[in-house]
């Protein structure tokens, strides 16, 4: 019987001295691979997600988003927004003495007056909506609002008539002159004053979502209170849901129905919170223009889908105040997307327009 060849005897026996020599260096070689391995960083992520809130125009803010990682720090991006809300307070209000509308209304000149973009802007809008609406909205209707209580100087008791009927003698949005070309406001009567707190929500809520995206930031909820805008998806990948508020006398919100709300924003208009008791009546705090008094109907709410949240804003008090017979109908001309709540037994009947109607089915659609 011939002999086997030492190489081939070496490698075949696994007692081997030859054989050890290769299994020790190559276990020591794996070992240390899998520890290098299991102690390895975890990879960076591309994405944070954030939760922002605050206060701002006697309401809160809340915005959530997704942004990337190598972004802005949430301090600066909370910082930049927050700055940019305070902007729009100090260009709209009609609670800061030096705010540029409240310098507008106490000038008593007719003179055309140049404007910022952004107060410009907003005044055209609602200039628009006013004439949409035959005078339904109205932001020259703020003295009518200050008599009734429900301006910067709170009060329970009804006017007189005859308060009321010098109130309004000084509206009417025909009584303000606007030049896009210029970028001016002009009074044809001196004492012409504007209130824009029904629009000037919804136009800083646009406001945070331009601010988001200029930045890259296209996934987004932004809120003030309860006008919403959003962009793209939440953090659990879906269409982001907003609750439709079921009219309530308390504090305790409960929602009444929730809409997918994709890529547009959403405002709500209703009496159920801000109101007076004249007489064991309730007197809501939206006021018809063409009237100078309280809405006298009983709607609950009515909710606005538009693709901005400024002109979602407007329409929401624009139809509220129309009511849901005239309101549906210029909705249908239009087709804008509205829900009407009102009252029926001890809830609420919902009337919605088509466009309202469809966009739900869109909206739902994966």
């Amino acid at each position: 019987m011939s002999a086997v060849p030492p190489s081939q005897s070496t490698l075949s026996d696994p007692h081997s001295p030859g054989l050890r020599r290769l299994i020790v260096p190559s276990v020591f070689v794996l070992l240390c691979f899998g520890l290098l391995f299991y102690r390895r960083p975890s990879p960076a992520p591309q994405h944070v997600y954030w939760d922002l809130k605050g206060a701002i125009f006697g309401t809160t803010y809340l915005v959530k988003l997704r942004a990337p990682a190598k972004g802005p720090s949430q301090q600066a991006l909370h910082q930049r927004l927050h700055k940019a809300l305070e902007a729009v307070d100090w260009a709209m209000s009609t609670y800061k003495k030096q705010s540029e509308l409240s310098r507008f209304n106490a000038s008593t000149s007719t003179d055309a007056i140049k404007v910022s973009e952004a107060l410009f802007k907003v005044v055209a809008a609602a200039q628009k909506v006013s004439r949409l609406s035959q005078g339904a909205f109205d932001i020259t209707v703020g003295p009518v609002v200050n008599i009734w209580g429900f301006g910067p100087h709170k009060t329970i008791k009804p006017p007189e008539a005859a308060v009321i009927s010098a109130a309004r003698a000084r509206v009417g949005y025909q009584k303000l002159v606007i030049d896009a070309k210029a970028r001016t406001l002009r009074k044809s009567i001196p004492s012409l004053y504007l209130d824009l707190s029904a629009i000037a929500k919804g136009y800083a809520v646009d406001v945070l979502a331009e601010n988001l995206e200029s930045i890259g930031i296209l996934d987004y909820m932004a809120e003030i209170g309860g006008e919403v805008r959003t962009r793209g998806i939440n953090a659990q990948g879906k269409v982001w849901r907003i609750g439709v508020e079921r009219p309530t006398d308390g504090m305790d919100q409960q929602v009444q129905s929730v809409v997918p709300l994709r890529d547009a924003a959403m405002a709500t208009s209703g009496n159920y919170r801000n109101y007076i008791m004249v007489d064991g009546r309730r007197v809501s705090h939206l006021i018809d223009a063409r009237t100078a008094s309280p809405v006298s109907h009983n709607l609950a709410s009515v909710s606005v889908i538009y693709a901005d949240c400024m002109m979602a804003d407007a329409l929401a008090t624009a139809l509220y105040v129309l009511g849901p017979e005239e309101g549906l109908k210029l909705a249908k001309a239009h087709q804008w997307a509205v829900l009407y709540l009102v009252p029926k037994g001890k809830g609420f009947a919902r009337l919605a327009s088509p466009a309202f109607e469809t966009l739900l089915q869109q909206t739902q659609q994966p």
